[in-house]
């Protein structure tokens, strides 16, 4: 936890420090005390520094910071923070994501007064939330963290995976889809799921990920492509037009929404509806062979948080949506998160599959898209 009103700046070794400490399943705060805008300035541009292949963003009330612990409908914040440009309602805090975990969390705003119970009479210069507002703020946090911290490190983390030939010939390979959008979520879930694919099936697959933009000619050079991610996004025109191609020749895009997230389910809906306006997902049915080989797939366990909120006290049957071209099911899918299932992560907010399930699943898949 770093506090402060001045500018500052870390050293290399310290950025390199802590990135290790955050891999490794830490979490690093960052408060400007009183809201002042040098530290502010400081801290957003030590956010870029410490992962510039992970954009900070703003965390949207969806995120389980404002529902780990109270479930906060709105935000409010101090009169001082309203002048200098907040917005009651709408949420400022920023974060960086490894994995399925925020690990870093940066508050423009103040939260220490409404800890201190500084009333406004006694600090009306300070530019922070409100006092219930920062209160809840601060449980929720210490309940994600503390969840999140137990999380931190999957036990896919600790396989190595081996590939003997590295060639691309004989072998299934999958892309990842890179799009304009944070797009990197689960990095071993593939190679967890191809290891388990490949023990299920004997066909050969390549463990490492290729990651591929949405608007590459390379996209053509894989059968498939996933695509994943938890936040809005809103693909360019080219990516569009390039990915229709990619599924119209033959190509199949599987998608998620990581640990369920609406925001991601929102715009990958809308993606979609752009890309084929003559079309429409539809639910799979259950008596689908992708339900059925080669596992028999007739019930599926959801994580705690998934069961929540579909009000359900035991196995749910699988759900996946697809658009069908010619016979086949040229998009999949899945509102639900697979990925943590297959990377064999706790993700005590996501909205998912849990592991053996994702699993089998996942194989099923797989089976589909290489038998069509």
């Amino acid at each position: 936890y770093r506090t402060g009103q001045t500018e500052f700046s870390f050293s290399e070794e310290t950025r390199k420090r802590l990135r290790t400490y955050l891999v490794r399943g830490g979490t690093l705060i960052l408060e400007a005390t009183g809201g002042r805008p040098g530290f502010a300035r400081s801290a957003y541009a030590e956010l870029q520094k410490l992962f510039p292949d992970r954009p900070p963003y703003r965390l949207t009330l969806d995120h389980p910071l404002y529902h780990s612990y109270y479930d906060m409908k709105t935000i409010n914040y101090r009169p001082a923070a309203l002048r200098s440009g907040a917005r009651n309602g709408v949420p400022s805090a920023i974060g960086i994501d490894i994995e399925c975990r925020t690990a870093v969390f940066f508050f423009r705003y103040d939260l220490s007064c409404g800890w201190d119970n500084q009333l406004e009479k006694t600090r009306p210069i300070c530019i922070g939330y409100d006092i219930p507002t920062a209160r809840m703020l601060g449980a929720n946090l210490m309940a994600y963290i503390s969840s999140e911290r137990n999380a931190a490190i999957p036990l896919s983390k600790a396989l190595e995976y081996h590939d003997a030939t590295p060639q691309k010939a004989g072998k299934f390979v999958i892309a990842q889809a890179i799009y304009h959008g944070i797009w990197k979520t689960r990095t071993s879930a593939l190679n967890m799921l191809l290891n388990v694919f490949h023990e299920k099936t004997k066909v050969p697959v390549r463990f490492r990920r290729e990651e591929v933009p949405l608007d590459s000619p390379k996209l053509f050079d894989s059968p498939m492509i996933f695509m994943t991610g938890h936040h809005a996004f809103s693909l360019t025109q080219a990516e569009v037009q390039n990915l229709r191609n990619f599924i119209l020749r033959g190509g199949t895009l599987l998608a998620e929404a990581c640990c369920g997230r609406h925001d991601f389910d929102i715009n990958f809906r809308k993606a979609i509806r752009v890309m084929f306006p003559e079309r429409t997902l539809k639910q799979v049915p259950l008596d689908h062979i992708i339900f059925n080989f080669p596992n028999k797939i007739t019930e599926v366990s959801p994580s705690p948080a998934l069961a929540r909120s579909l009000k359900a006290s035991s196995k749910i049957a699988p759900h996946l949506e697809a658009i069908e071209i010619d016979g086949r099911l040229a998009v999949i899918y899945s509102p639900y998160g697979l990925s943590c299932g297959w990377e064999m992560a706790q993700c005590p907010y996501g909205r998912e599959i849990q592991s053996t399930d994702a699993l089998a699943l996942g194989v099923n898949i797989l089976n589909y898209i290489l038998l069509h």
